[in-house]
């Protein structure tokens, strides 16, 4: 671009186009973590895309250069198109089954079914907008959050921490209010322990709080 458009123009192009891959890699990025499934099966829709309009591209060079028959260019075209309808758009879900959440979640994997049910029956789901605090640190609490699909920031001083589909935080409050349902199944009590310790290296004393992300 430099010799044809000078250094000036150039260097902005440059910059705009630096801009535009950080913001998209940041977007992408923000995806895969509040919503893992859906961007792993968005991901493999165009890579599939991406193979079936290189595999035409190389079918018409073949025939271009006159390596195939018209009759069989036609009949490699039309099996690439009927490839190409074949690819669906991949369905947008929320991932708000309670019971299929449990299920994907660590920290209940050696619960038995009856505790299951009774820990589905505590769930209840919440939305939340973008930028909209959940918790703060230093209030009381009364729920631990696990985040079904979405994504969300605990906000440091320093830094921020971020935490995606699966994750779990506001755990502190059921250690300090030591639930029924926490002395009855220690193995819930040991991980939540566990991810509490974890957490609790990170944590300083400043105010510290979960912002969904867009």
């Amino acid at each position: 671009m430099r010799p044809a458009l000078g250094e000036r123009v150039a260097s902005l192009i440059a910059d705009m186009l630096r801009q535009r891959l950080e913001r998209t890699t940041t977007a992408l990025d923000a995806l895969r973590r509040q919503f893992p499934d859906y961007a792993a099966t968005l991901e493999t829709r165009f890579l599939r895309q991406s193979a079936l309009r290189r595999e035409m591209g190389r079918y018409q060079s073949l025939f271009e250069e006159g390596l195939i028959a018209s009759e069989v260019y036609q009949d490699l075209k039309g099996s690439v198109a009927d490839a190409q309808t074949e690819v669906e758009r991949p369905r947008f879900d929320l991932g708000l089954d309670t019971r299929h959440l449990i299920a994907r979640l660590d920290l209940f994997s050696s619960l038995s079914d009856t505790q299951l049910e009774r820990v589905q029956k505590l769930l209840r789901p919440r939305f939340t907008v973008p930028n909209e605090r959940i918790v703060r640190k230093g209030e009381r609490g009364d729920a631990v959050y696990f985040i079904a699909s979405g994504a969300a920031e605990v906000v440091l001083p320093d830094r921020r921490i971020p935490l995606g589909s699966g994750d779990v935080f506001g755990e502190m409050a059921l250690l300090s209010g030591t639930p029924r349902f926490m002395r009855d199944n220690r193995d819930v009590r040991f991980e939540i322990n566990r991810i509490a310790e974890a957490r609790s290296s990170m944590n300083r004393p400043d105010t510290a709080a979960a912002l969904p992300q867009a």
